[in-house]
């Protein structure tokens, strides 16, 4: 069983995922910055050990346009293949 810890981290520390299969639209981006204005980021980006973002690229890019600089992160206690 994996277990996950959270931590801070620098974004610009936060290495997207080569193999991420999402396709990030304007208005897909205006509304995530729309929610994150109006309730925060309620869900850490997950990450792996080597700072790979496993899920959260869409919010990664948008807190770091916004302004954060160190944002709460899931980290399992073990590199995930």
């Amino acid at each position: 069983m994996i277990s996950w810890k959270i931590e801070k981290r620098k974004i610009t520390d936060l290495k997207p995922h080569k193999e991420n299969p999402r396709i990030f639209t304007e208005k897909g981006m205006k509304d995530l910055e729309s929610s994150i204005n109006c309730i925060g980021y309620a869900s850490p980006i997950l990450i792996n050990t080597n700072n790979t973002i496993l899920s959260g690229h869409a919010r990664a890019i948008k807190l770091q346009e916004i302004g954060f600089n160190e944002i709460d992160v899931y980290v399992p206690d073990r590199l995930l293949p």
